[in-house]
């Protein structure tokens, strides 16, 4: 017999073993099937994402990119308060390297890259490099 939810498929099948044609107590399998996948953005969704995606990406980079070089090249600028702002920085430019990019990819494919992992992947460089971002 089959139970349908909104989240799970859900078949039980008898044991062959059982002896009988019902499911008894412990006399059954259940096989768990997820669900099919959701599509909440259409592809001209997707699209508009990976634009504003993309565009967070490169403005990220270079700006981030050009507070790092000014700062090693004018010892000027070289004061404690500004260090505090180049671990900002610094951290910022490595979200936009390591999580962003794989963000925007997956962005443009619908689908996460990677799978499972990508996604944790995301998860993890957003957490390890965006902590100080929100302590701003």
């Amino acid at each position: 017999m089959t139970f349908e939810t909104s989240l799970l498929s859900v078949t039980m099948m008898s044991n062959t073993t059982s002896g009988g044609g019902g499911v008894g107590v412990g006399g059954g399998t259940v096989i768990v099937t997820p669900p099919p996948p959701l599509l909440l953005l259409s592809r001209g969704g997707h699209t508009a994402v990976s634009v504003c995606l993309g565009s967070i990406m490169v403005l990220g980079f270079l700006n981030n990119l050009l507070v790092l070089v000014l700062f090693c090249r004018f010892r000027a600028l070289r004061t404690p308060v500004n260090v505090l702002l180049l671990n900002i920085s610094v951290s910022d430019l490595l979200v936009c390297v390591c999580g962003t990019t794989l963000s925007f990819a997956s962005s443009l494919r619908a689908h996460w890259l990677y799978g499972r992992h990508g996604c944790m992947w995301y998860g993890f460089v957003n957490s390890c490099f965006g902590s100080t971002l929100r302590n701003r």
